[in-house]
């Protein structure tokens, strides 16, 4: 993700101790002909929901019926993104969604997150509970 940084001089109007990045994409595991063909044809055929959703570019997907080795649960490719957090500490996550045709929301399980800003833009700070989750659109 690019940030762009204050000017010199001036400073964020909120506090936090630690600053991460999140990237939200989906996957479709046709190929991005096939997707396109579908989409622009005289027939039109929608092309579904993303087979995976990843963060930082690792998911899961149930494999079992694929023949492929890229496709193994040791793979550290294939285990999921961690974030390591200190307790206590108030995080600032600046979350991005790359994904192509889908909707995303996002929660963090047993945690509530204070919106502070949204598209580059400050906004009057309001906490988002678990169940109601951020949405990001990627269109």
């Amino acid at each position: 993700m690019i940030r762009v940084s204050l000017p010199p001089g001036e400073s964020e109007p909120y506090i936090y101790d630690h600053d991460r990045s999140i990237i939200l994409t989906d996957w479709y595991h046709k190929s991005t002909y096939e997707l396109a063909t579908g989409l622009s044809s005289l027939d039109f055929e929608w092309v579904g929901e993303p087979q995976s959703l990843l963060i930082h570019g690792k998911g899961r997907f149930n494999c079992s019926g694929l023949e492929s080795s890229l496709c193994d649960a040791t793979n550290s490719e294939c285990s999921p993104h961690v974030i390591t957090v200190i307790p206590g500490k108030t995080y600032r996550l600046r979350i991005g969604s790359l994904t192509s045709l889908a909707a995303l929301s996002f929660e963090i399980e047993g945690h509530n997150m204070t919106v502070v800003e949204a598209d580059g833009h400050n906004v009057e700070p309001f906490v988002v509970t678990v169940g109601s989750s951020l949405l990001w659109s990627g269109c």
